[in-house]
C-alpha cells in the first residue's frame, strides 16, 4: 500500500531541528504534502519525497557515501519511494540496501535525522524538478560492500570530521556529519 500523506504529515510534525534551513525545509515540504495529492509519486512533476540514508560504521567513525550514476556526484543512498514500501524509514532501508548491497544495517532512532530539498535537472525528457528527502540514520555493522552498479558508480566510507570539514561538500552531507559527531 502507497505511504498516506498522514503518514508523511505524522513524521514532519514530530520532527524537530536547531538548523535553520531545515526549520525552512520543514515549512516547505509540510506545505507540499498538504497541497498535492500524491506526494511520493514520480508523476508529480514539481516535484515529490524522496528516501535516503545515512549510513555510519559500527563505531561512527565513518559515513558511507555512493558516486550517484545520474549525477555524477557523491552521495548518500536513497532515491525513489515505492508503492511497495509500508514508511519512509522502510524505503530508505530499502534503497540502502539495493545501492551498497549492506546485508546488517540498523536504524539509529525511529525518528527524521535530516531533511533537504535539492533540485534535479532535467533529463531524458523528465523536466527539472524538486527532491524533497526525507533522511534517516543507520549503523551498519558490516563494511562488506556489493554495490548495485547500475544505481551507482562507486562508494567509499568518509571519515565524519572529513564530511565536517570539507567545503566541497554539500551543505546537507556536512550538516549530517555535524549531527554525527553528537550522536
Amino acid at each position: 500500500m502507497p505511504i498516506t500523506k498522514q503518514h508523511l504529515s505524522t513524521i514532519l510534525s514530530d520532527y524537530k531541528t536547531d538548523f535553520p534551513e531545515e526549520i525552512i525545509f520543514l515549512d516547505q515540504i509540510s506545505a507540499f504534502v498538504s497541497r498535492v495529492d500524491y506526494p511520493c509519486s514520480r508523476e508529480t512533476l514539481e516535484g515529490h519525497i524522496t528516501a535516503s540514508a545515512w549510513i555510519l560504521s559500527n563505531d561512527k567513525s565513518a559515513a558511507l557515501l555512493i558516486l550517484h550514476n545520474k549525477l555524477n556526484r557523491w552521495f548518500q543512498p536513497g532515491g525513489h519511494i515505492e508503492d511497495t514500501d509500508s514508511s519512509v524509514l522502510a524505503a530508505c532501508k530499502r534503497e540502502a540496501i539495493e545501492e551498497t548491497g549492506l546485508k546488517d544495517i540498523e536504524v539509529l532512532s525511529p525518528q527524521i535525522f535530516d531533511i533537504d530539498i535539492h533540485t534535479i535537472p532535467e533529463r531524458k525528457g523528465i523536466p527539472e524538478h524538486l527532491h524533497y528527502d526525507i533522511r534517516y540514520a543507520f549503523i551498519a555493522h558490516s563494511e562488506d560492500l556489493t554495490l548495485d552498479m547500475t544505481e551507482v558508480n562507486g562508494a567509499k566510507w568518509v571519515k565524519i570530521e572529513r564530511c565536517v570539514d570539507d567545503s566541497s561538500k554539500y551543505g546537507s552531507i556536512v550538516r549530517m556529519a555535524q549531527k554525527t559527531l553528537s550522536l
